[in-house]
């Protein structure tokens, strides 16, 4: 049995682990928007400053705005004097857990050797977290390389395997949506292997008791199902299979 090279956008497909796996890019682009926005309103003196040699001083609100960040707790800008020993500092602290309103004295926590590095208390300076940012980081970096994972060792059993019949000796629900499918084989060895598969779309198995399996043959276990790899990549290798 002889086979032709499978399309350069098929490849591409496999290898992203299907059309989900463009989602990981998405998500790490938005990472980067998070990022430009929170390292443009990150204040680093406040990081490096307000950490030891803390006092205690007298501010005042002079004005309070919505930032449109948050839904159910949303976080607002307060606008604020500090009455510092070394002249009055104006400067901008964020929070979504107090209620100030314009002209309430507040408590500013600032650095006794700097004066001019100050915010409200229990507040802070940079507007936004640095959790979503990493969640969204490393969300997005470790699905893509998941994906990427999984989509080498499907293009390698693709490339380099055997594609024999198998026979469904399981089928169940995993859940609302996904369905998981398991087939048998014999591999050329005469010994007999197992596969499983888990689809969201097990319509695209047109002959549920049987389908067609790629396997290496220098390792039988790892084996993938035809009929479920995603977009049209599995008729289009049944068609470059040629007898």
């Amino acid at each position: 049995m002889t086979k032709k090279k499978l399309p350069k956008d098929f490849r591409i497909l496999i290898l992203f682990n299907g059309e989900w796996g463009f989602g990981p890019p998405i998500l790490f682009i938005f990472g980067i928007v998070l990022s430009i926005n929170y390292i443009s309103t990150f204040d680093l003196d406040s990081f490096r400053y307000l950490r030891d040699d803390l006092a205690i001083g007298e501010g005042k609100i002079i004005n309070i705005f919505d930032t449109s960040i948050g839904d159910e707790n949303p976080v607002f800008g307060y606008d604020y004097v500090f009455f510092s020993p070394a002249g009055e500092f104006s400067w901008t602290s964020y929070s979504s857990k107090f209620n100030y309103k314009v002209g309430d004295k507040v408590k500013v926590e600032y650095n006794a050797q700097r004066p001019y590095v100050h915010r409200i208390q229990g507040m802070s300076n940079t507007l936004g977290s640095s959790f979503s940012l990493w969640l969204f980081l490393s969300v997005s970096i470790g699905w893509f390389l998941y994906n990427t994972i999984t989509g080498l060792k499907k293009l390698r059993i693709i490339r380099n395997g055997i594609m024999i019949q198998g026979n469904l000796f399981n089928k169940k629900s995993v859940n609302a949506v996904l369905t998981q499918f398991s087939y048998a084989f014999t591999a050329s060895d005469k010994k007999k292997y197992k596969v499983h598969t888990r689809t969201f779309e097990p319509k695209k198995i047109k002959d549920e008791k049987h389908a067609s399996i790629l396997y290496l043959e220098t390792d039988p276990q790892q084996a993938l199902v035809v009929d479920t790899l995603p977009g049209l990549s599995g008729k289009v290798i049944k068609e470059i299979w040629i007898d």
